[in-house]
């Protein structure tokens, strides 16, 4: 764990590692560690990106801190766009995608339609976020 980041809560078992990270905004960030799998959860703003050519897409951006331990974990991983495989899910939404480097140092998470309408979430709206790397190793 970083300096500076305080631990809420901590389980150990058959080699898992909950630890639940105090956030000065007072929202949800947890890292979860467990074996050879890396799942961040947290609360995010779902935001618009206005792409050329009339595409739009939403997003959601992952906290800095965690992106920071993503970044150091997965280091040399990256594929296209310095992008990373995910397993998202927003509510009951479960869906595979890649989170991509952000213009400053965190990631972002793209939000399909598909998700967003079965959500009823739109631009502006908060959402729980929860992302695991696959292929990770």
């Amino acid at each position: 764990m970083r300096p500076g980041v305080q631990a809420d809560a901590v389980q150990t078992a058959d080699d898992r590692r909950s630890v639940q990270l105090a956030s000065s905004a007072g929202l949800r960030r947890r890292l979860v560690w467990q074996a050879e799998s890396v799942k961040v959860v947290f609360d995010a703003e779902l935001w618009l990106w206005e792409a050329p050519r009339n595409a739009t897409w939403i997003f959601v951006s992952l906290p800095d801190r965690e992106s920071e331990e993503i970044r150091d974990l997965t280091r040399g991983l990256r594929r296209g766009f310095g992008s990373l495989r995910v397993r998202a899910a927003i509510g009951s939404s479960t869906w595979m995608t890649s989170i991509f480097p952000a213009s400053r140092a965190g990631y972002v998470l793209p939000v399909k339609r598909q998700v967003r309408v079965a959500e009823a979430l739109d631009v502006g709206d908060m959402a729980a976020v929860t992302v695991e790397l696959v292929d990770f190793s």
